[in-house]
Order: structure tokens, then sequence, then C-alpha cells
């Protein structure tokens, strides 16, 4: 994914040799534990998928307008839903300095509404325990973390790949300024 520098002018790669030290790092301080087989076997003893285990979805969101935002979806339209997914996270960079439009969560609420409207959601393969900071941020691009405890259990739609290679990563990286080059570079 590209980025542009401190300077303003300067495109850079993150997934360049430092940038890759750079996301390992965050990933080392933010993930926590994988607890799958945890879940799993929770799963088993309430004999329910986890897709519907409560303390999981307890809370759903219907698909309502947000300003500025108005999408119909017939079923599975996921090309869609990544566009409109998109124009939200963009609403919520250019709302960042303002009072008015959706905030925070609701960012959440409104892509999870949009994905939801689209008639599936996309499945989980494996949990994991996660900081809270990184389980809001992941709930701000619409990724499933849900409270249990004093966990925050981060549902993540990917396997077979080190969590360092998932895109949510560096968009959390690029908005928290840290790659290199960037105002609080960990270079």
């Amino acid at each position: 994914m590209k980025y542009t520098a401190a300077d303003g002018t300067t495109q850079r790669d993150s997934n360049d040799a430092a940038n890759w030290t750079i996301k390992t790092k965050f990933v080392e301080m933010e993930v926590l534990l994988d607890v799958t087989n945890f879940v799993e076997r929770i799963t088993e003893l309430l004999e329910e998928p986890f897709y519907e285990f409560p303390a999981f979805y307890e809370q759903k969101y219907d698909p309502i307008e947000f300003p500025a935002i108005s999408y119909s979806f017939r079923g599975g339209d996921w090309a869609a839903v990544e566009k409109a997914i998109e124009e939200i996270e963009q609403q919520r960079d250019e709302d960042e300095n303002q009072t008015e439009g959706i905030k925070g969560l609701e960012y959440s609420m409104a892509i999870q509404a949009l994905r939801e409207a689209a008639g599936e959601m996309p499945e989980i393969y494996c949990y994991y325990s996660v900081n809270e900071h990184f389980a809001d941020q992941l709930r701000a691009h619409g990724h499933r973390v849900q409270e249990y405890g004093i966990h925050q259990i981060w549902g993540r739609e990917a396997f077979g790949q080190s969590i360092t290679c998932d895109s949510i990563i560096d968009k959390i990286c690029i908005e928290m300024e840290i790659f290199e080059g960037q105002k609080y570079s960990w270079v």
C-alpha cells in the first residue's frame, strides 16, 4: 500500500523493509493471544456456531441512512459494499475535525450495516485477543470485535498468513503516521 511521507510529496511503500519491521512491532504490541481454540471450545459447549454466539454478536445494526451516504443493496453485492465502505472511510477522514457528520462508532455501525444489508458477512476464520486501542481501531474500519470479559476478541476474516500482511494493519499504521518518513515514525 502506498502512502505519502511527512514532506507531503514522497510516495512510499508500506511493505518495504523498514515498514515491515514497524508493522511487526505494532502487531506484537497489539495482538495479545490467539484464542481460536478457546472460542471453538465454547462454541462446542454451547452447541451454537460462533457467528450466532450472543457475546460476539449482541449488537446488530439496522441498515439505515447516514449523512451523504444512501445505498440500497440486494444480497451479496460486495463490490458495491466495498465502494460504500471506502466512501464512509473517506467521509470519516474528512469529518475528523468537524462536529457534524458520523463519528467513531457510528462509522463502524455504518460499515456493519452495509455488510449486513448485502446479505451475508465474511466468514471469520480465527479469533485473537487484542488491546483495547487496537480493538477500537478495528471497529472503526468495520471489523468484528467483541468485548468478552476483560478481553477484546477480534474475529479475523483471513488465515494462512501473518497478521502483519493484513491490509488493515497498513491502514492503521498509516493513520497513526508511524511508518518511515511519517510524523511519528517508529524508525
